[in-house]
């Protein structure tokens, strides 16, 4: 196995002990947030992950994930109908809408805000987490920071950007937190985009000034926000 190779089961490695930490706290967050359980709308779930623990807490949950193997996966491990887009949704308002780095993926922005919008209940709250490229990692690795991810990533957000376009939508923002463990997963790949190896000292390095210099500003390297319908 070459460095490169190891360098990058390294980087799996830490993102899949990190993945079981922060979807603890995902639930965590959401539960706190209600005050309990309710009925929860994941959008882009991916393979079930959050929708499995959260529906293991007692949530009534639907889950929207438009690739076909992503959608057979988190369906048979919830055991429910996983849609492939909003549209086959059911109308019924739900207490909770949860977008974990997906917004950044969608090219129907504005319409596929209203359509939450019009699927959250008046009382509900939408959970956005988007990388910041305002943040301390994105101006220390440039054109080669990894939360770019051209082309995958049709939208780069900043915290004023996504506020102004969600007010736009009729939604008030209520709170936004920082994604502690996104800081130094980004910059172990932009690092490795940037030399074709993970730089690992540099990586915690670069990581944990972001998370300080964005706890300062609230713009860390990926952010939580909070919505409320206006």
């Amino acid at each position: 196995m070459s460095h490169n190779d190891q360098g990058g089961g390294l980087i799996n490695s830490v993102y899949r002990f990190v993945r079981t930490i922060t979807l603890k706290q995902k639930l965590q967050l959401i539960t706190t947030l209600t005050g309990g359980t309710g009925k929860l709308l994941d959008i882009g779930c991916g393979t079930g992950a959050f929708l499995e623990v959260s529906q293991q807490a007692g949530w009534a949950i639907k889950g929207v994930e438009p690739d076909p193997d992503a959608r057979a996966i988190a369906s048979q491990k919830t055991k429910i109908s996983i849609q492939p887009d909003l549209t086959a949704i059911d109308q019924e308002q739900v207490d909770m809408i949860t977008m974990w780095h997906v917004l950044e993926h969608v090219p129907t922005l504005n319409e596929t805000i209203e359509q939450i919008h019009s699927r959250l209940a008046p009382n509900g709250t939408l959970l956005i987490a988007v990388p910041n490229s305002d943040s301390y990692d994105a101006s220390y690795y440039k054109q080669y920071w990894a939360a770019y991810d051209v082309p995958r990533h049709l939208y780069h957000f900043t915290p004023d950007t996504i506020e102004k376009l969600f007010d736009k939508h009729g939604f008030k923002l209520a709170d936004k937190r920082p994604m502690v463990f996104d800081a130094f997963y980004i910059a172990m790949l932009s690092s490795r985009y940037r030399s074709g190896q993970t730089n690992f000292v540099e990586s915690l390095r670069i990581g944990l000034a972001s998370n300080i210099k964005g706890g300062q500003k609230g713009h860390s390297s990926s952010q939580i926000y909070v919505f409320k319908k206006a």
